[in-house]
């Protein structure tokens, strides 16, 4: 009986050793994803980051500006730390002064954790033109020696034929044909890039 005793207790320490030397290597692992994880959040945090878009308001050392998804972003300042540039004909250094509200602006910097870009570099530049390329589906309702017209969805297009284009030629085309058309349209005229027949 003593031994069974000896035995049982033998083996009891051991468990509560090894559940010791388990639960430390448990924590020690666990301990290093952590520092992982945590440097990758620093890394993502010190990575540059850019909000662009239109100047909604200015105060001493902030702008706001609206993007083109229609998201408010907020600009933090340094007077001493931030640069200013006016892109346009020429290239000028610029200063915060001449940041207007509805200026169109390119904020270069650094987030901080409440999504605040701490910008280091701020271009002040025209905005970007709409694109003007255009593609419509339609039918062919008028040939009339190089003039193509088309009706899509009761709206009717003049089709003008640069020198090149892909697609068939307009002598392949004929009245009641089913097209899409790509190119750049001004008022009712579509310069082609390319015709598709359906």
């Amino acid at each position: 009986m003593r031994k069974a005793i000896i035995l049982f207790l033998f083996f009891t320490l051991i468990s509560f050793g090894t559940r010791e030397i388990f639960a430390q290597s448990a924590t020690s692992s666990g301990q290093a994803i952590k520092d992982r994880v945590l440097e990758k959040i620093e890394d993502v945090k010190n990575s540059p980051k850019a909000y662009v878009g239109t100047i909604t308001d200015k105060s001493q050392n902030t702008l706001q500006l609206k993007t083109a998804k229609g998201e408010i972003k907020l600009i933090s300042i340094d007077l001493a730390a931030t640069t200013f540039v006016k892109v346009g004909t020429k290239t000028v250094v610029a200063k915060f002064d001449d940041v207007a509200i509805g200026d169109f602006i390119i904020a270069m910097g650094f987030k901080n954790g409440n999504d605040i870009l701490n910008a280091k570099r701020v271009l002040i530049t025209p905005a970007p033109e709409a694109p003007k390329r255009k593609i419509v589906g339609g039918s062919v309702v008028s040939i009339v020696n190089k003039k193509v017209t088309i009706e899509s969805e009761g709206v009717s297009y003049e089709l003008k034929f640069p020198k090149k284009w892909q697609g068939p030629e307009i002598k392949e085309l004929t009245q009641g044909d089913k097209i899409v058309v790509v190119g750049e349209i001004e008022g009712s005229i579509l310069t082609l890039r390319s015709i598709f027949k359906i």
